[in-house]
């Protein structure tokens, strides 16, 4: 049995490594946007770090231990169900998103997403093979809020609703109006945001050489 772990089921135990350093360093860079404490997210930081290792170290004990396997098989499927392997699912996005803005009412709401390309994860992983292939669907969300804290349940709303794992490159917020003339409803926005999110997922290389024949 541990023969059969080692040889035959490396991309799947690859591909869930894979996945979970992604999810850390997604959630890590979630919350530094929400609460932008320098000394709070370096303590963050400092845990998700400590995670790292332990994924790091339950993955290698995985291969010699069939229950640390078993269990690595059930999270393997939980991506699945989430839509992070294979294709992306633009559709479950965008479709989100207009949920999110028709219950928040916002002033603006506009997206773009670019066309997926493959990205490095600057050699976090050390791969057995090359078959697995991390992609990355840059986002840009254009917003009109009544208030800071519309951006921040925009991103709790888009991770609570478990699409697939993103995370948020960059954002900047502007002030439209001054203090005294703030608009507390209505389609005029107190605040213009411009906001880059990564959505990722995987394929593995035979995949992606299928599509290009």
């Amino acid at each position: 049995m541990i023969h059969r772990i080692r040889n035959i089921e490396w991309d799947l135990l690859q591909r869930q490594l894979l996945l979970a350093l992604m999810a850390i360093l997604a959630s890590a860079a979630l919350l530094y946007i929400t609460y932008d404490y320098t000394s709070q997210y370096g303590k963050k930081y400092a845990q998700e770090r400590r995670q790292l290792r332990q994924v790091m170290t339950k993955y290698k004990a995985a291969l010699t231990d069939e229950a640390l396997y078993k269990q690595y098989v059930t999270d393997f499927q939980q991506y699945q169900d989430r839509q992070v392997l294979g294709d992306e699912n633009r559709l479950q996005w965008i479709e989100t998103l207009q949920k999110i803005n028709a219950d928040l009412r916002l002033p603006v709401l506009k997206y773009d997403i670019k066309p997926r390309q493959t990205f490095s994860l600057d050699n976090l992983v050390e791969s057995r093979d090359n078959r697995l292939i991390p992609y990355e669907s840059v986002m840009r969300l254009t917003l009109g809020l009544l208030h800071e804290g519309d951006l921040f349940e925009i991103f709790r709303r888009l991770k609570d609703a478990d699409i697939g794992i993103f995370e948020i490159r960059a954002c900047s917020i502007k002030r439209n109006t001054h203090e005294d003339d703030i608009r507390y409803g209505g389609n005029t926005p107190n605040l213009n945001a411009d906001c880059f999110i990564s959505w990722y997922t995987i394929k593995l290389e035979s995949e992606y050489a299928a599509k290009r024949r």
